[in-house]
């Protein structure tokens, strides 16, 4: 997959050196626990045996790698912390993560795309089936474009999409019956068209966030930077700045609070955008996706940091912001943003993590394989509660589709080892077949009872 990737887009594929989490910290069979502080570029060589060595970019160094190397060992006579003990005292500095909410163990998350006619279908099926729903889980609630490679979610975080012109409709519709709803949002706004093709009014955050100038720009500072990954795949992509106080609190109450999960109190009623009903019921919360996509170099930031920094940076300040949108409204109780990416001081501002985008495979790189090794380590790094997406996500059918054993085997892994049992939506009807739709229904339940170890409210029988 990553070879056929990097043909069409060069780079983007991940390697075993890429993460979407830069955490400078380890933990040692040696029996000790080591943390880097700070954001900077980082090179660590662990191969001597009682020695680490460092090497840290720095602007000002003589030369471009400044060395250090940490000494470290353990008496013969000692006993090695356990590896709960170097745990504990890794989220000494960390940070220990948010409260997870208790609605995930209502029952099942399923994903759905495809418009307001998919999701009723779906939940009536699924619904009819005896699976118990909590919550769906709704990517393209603000629209998709059609780009030169795939398919993508419009950038563009706000209701009028021709898919779903009833979208807090259908928003109250379920919520009436107790299936709450989750979208999605990253820090990306299209520069491109926005507009309707069915007749919806709409203004672009793009346009607004250019004018004010709350965009990260190019290294000369004359124009918006546009993201890699995106402008390869057609669609165009600029970030907004995070490290622009005025930027954050635009993003985090007309963008996340007022647009995103209709909480009307926190709307600009003179604002362009498309804002939701006075009484709408607000959303539960959404997949914080990206925020580990800014360039090492050519990139100009408001707060004058220097994009080697910022880099790293961006991820906790997604986070933090995506916290601040929850904590403090009338949905903190239940609210809940998803991310896939992090720094060792975003766990506290974080109530879910998610795997990252693991393929509809077996295979142990970027399949299902892999989620035993993520979960370990994230585990060990104080990512206590970790998900994944169900069934892996399927880029193009070309690449292949999900078998059903692969779907009936992560369904039952996802039982035993995540919070939340969330599925993703490409292929949706995959959960639909006759031998899988009993499997949901008979595992909610289990799922409910072994997660009776992370969270305390119990379960209904």
């Amino acid at each position: 997959m990553s070879r056929l990737l990097d043909l069409v887009a060069p780079e983007n594929a991940g390697t075993p050196l890429t993460t979407y989490s830069a955490v400078p910290a380890w933990l040692s069979s040696h029996g000790h626990t080591a943390l880097v502080e700070g954001n900077s570029y980082l090179e660590v060589d662990t191969t001597e045996q009682y020695a680490t060595r460092l090497s840290l970019l720095t602007r000002h160094a003589a030369a471009p790698l400044a060395t250090a190397v940490l000494r470290h060992s353990t008496p013969a006579d000692a006993t090695p912390p356990s590896w709960a003990d170097l745990a504990d005292g890794l989220r000494v500095v960390s940070g220990k993560m948010d409260r997870f909410p208790s609605w995930p163990l209502d029952g099942f998350i399923v994903g759905v795309t495809g418009g307001s006619a998919a999701v009723r279908d779906v939940v009536a099926k699924m619904s009819a089936a005896g699976v118990p729903l909590s919550a769906v889980w709704i990517q393209d609630w603000c629209g998709s474009t059609i780009a030169t490679a795939q398919k993508r979610v419009l950038f563009d975080w706000q209701a009028g999409s021709c898919d779903y012109p009833d979208w807090w409709q259908l928003v109250a519709e379920l919520g009436k019956v107790g299936i709450r709803v989750m979208s999605y949002v990253n820090p990306f706004l299209t520069p491109n068209s926005v507009a309707s093709p069915c007749g919806i009014p709409r203004t672009a955050l793009y346009t607004h966030a250019a004018n004010a100038g709350y965009l990260v720009m190019d290294g000369d500072g004359k124009q918006p930077l546009y993201t890699h990954e995106e402008v390869v795949f057609g669609n165009g992509a600029a970030t907004i700045d995070l490290t622009s106080s005025d930027a954050k609190a635009w993003f985090r109450d007309t963008v996340l609070r007022c647009c995103v999960l209709g909480m009307r109190e926190y709307c600009d009623e003179s604002s362009p955008f498309i804002l939701p009903p006075a009484n709408a019921t607000p959303l539960v919360g959404f997949m914080a996706d990206f925020g580990e996509h800014l360039p090492l170099v050519g990139a100009r930031f408001a707060s004058g940091v220097d994009a080697m920094e910022a880099h790293n940076e961006q991820a906790d300040a997604f986070a933090r912001v995506t916290h601040e949108a929850i904590t403090g409204t009338r949905i903190d109780a239940d609210g809940l943003a998803f991310h896939r990416s992090a720094t060792t001081t975003t766990p506290p501002y974080v109530r879910s993590f998610w795997a990252g985008d693991q393929e509809q495979y077996w295979h142990a790189n970027d399949g299902f394989a892999s989620l035993p090794r993520t979960y370990i380590s994230s585990g060990l790094a104080g990512w206590g509660a970790m998900h994944s997406d169900i069934g892996g996500m399927v880029y193009a059918s070309v690449f292949g589709t999900r078998t059903e054993e692969l779907l009936l085997r992560w369904l039952e892994f996802c039982a035993f080892c995540d919070p939340m049992m969330r599925s993703h939506p490409s292929e949706a009807a995959a959960h639909l077949r006759p031998a899988v739709l009993p499997l949901p229904r008979v595992l909610c339940s289990s799922h409910c009872r072994v997660c009776l170890v992370l969270i305390s409210p119990p379960c209904v029988p």
